[in-house]
């Protein structure tokens, strides 16, 4: 389309003059666009949007909505792993089966490992209360309890644990909305739906302004997200930064069989290379490739 790719936010720009929206589509090309300045520039993406505060970022591990019995196994085990924070999935079920699963999952934590109770919007305003009442000796952050920002606004006016947003966070303007009404005490930011790298680096700066701590995580993807992620997650202070949330442990193999992005002890790794680090081993496969114009 004859832009210079080195200049990110003026091709931002343009992709915003001819289409609003449609973020996860312009955060592919953003991240693209940061790939190529680092590799042009001979350097890392983190070091380009700042620099790397440590070369380790810990990661943290989802359990899906399941048994009490079941959660406490996969809790223990996880640990066992070296993940230090845990997020539990609630919501969409009895609400007794929920406070239950929390209480068990709270009792097998150990030291330094903290747990995020996160209902992806799955409660009712009445339900998210009643658990957070139920479950005041337990000690987590409630995340996205429910469906809209306004019911999670006026669901935080009762409970008795921290409130992080989510979903609801669409982009910054809805991060600054929140951080003005007092709506949350962290965030967890999806790359993808934000808009990419560049939209992360500004909700980074803005968080860290406010204090406010948040995550750097990808939405389901293979490793060039995975390292988009992680590449913003270390330049983040470790008190702001709450982990980075990738899906390698969900889903098998990798682009890049030398740097792709896994994570050993809980912590993930930055690649060495420029740019994401990420050389995608697709070959000739005709199946892996698409052009476009």
């Amino acid at each position: 389309i004859g832009l210079n790719p080195l200049l990110i936010d003026r091709a931002y720009d343009v992709m915003n003059q001819a289409l609003c929206g449609s973020l996860y589509a312009k955060s592919a090309i953003d991240m693209a666009l940061w790939d190529i300045a680092g590799k042009v520039y001979g350097a890392r993406i983190c070091d380009l949007l700042g620099g790397a505060v440590r070369e380790q970022v810990p990661s943290y591990y989802a359990i899906g909505l399941t048994s009490p019995e079941k959660a406490v196994e996969i809790a223990r085990q996880k640990q066992a792993q070296g993940f230090r924070r845990l997020q539990l999935k609630v919501g969409g079920r009895e609400l007794e089966e929920d406070i239950a699963t929390v209480r068990k999952v709270s009792e097998v934590l150990g030291n330094g490992t903290v747990l995020a109770v996160d209902a992806n919007r799955g409660l009712l305003p009445r339900d998210a209360i009643q658990l957070s009442h139920a479950c005041r000796e337990q000690r987590f952050v409630l995340e996205q309890p429910c469906q809209t920002y306004e019911q999670c606004l006026a669901v935080r006016q009762h409970i008795n644990h921290p409130l992080y947003l989510d979903e609801v966070i669409e982009d910054l303007n809805t991060l600054l909305r929140a951080i003005s009404d007092n709506a949350a005490d962290g965030f967890g930011m999806k790359q993808s739906r934000v808009g990419g790298i560049s939209q992360m680096r500004t909700i980074r700066d803005v968080c860290a302004s406010a204090g406010l701590p948040m995550t750097s995580d990808d939405s389901w993807g293979g490793d060039l997200v995975a390292s988009a992620c992680l590449q913003l997650g270390a330049t983040m202070q470790p008190n702001l930064c709450d982990g980075v949330w990738i899906a390698a442990p969900y889903i098998d193999g990798h682009y890049d069989q030398d740097n792709g992005i896994s994570i050993e002890q809980g912590q993930l790794s930055l690649p060495a290379g420029p740019g994401l680090g990420i050389e995608p081993g697709i070959g000739d496969d005709e199946k892996a490739l698409i052009s476009f114009g």
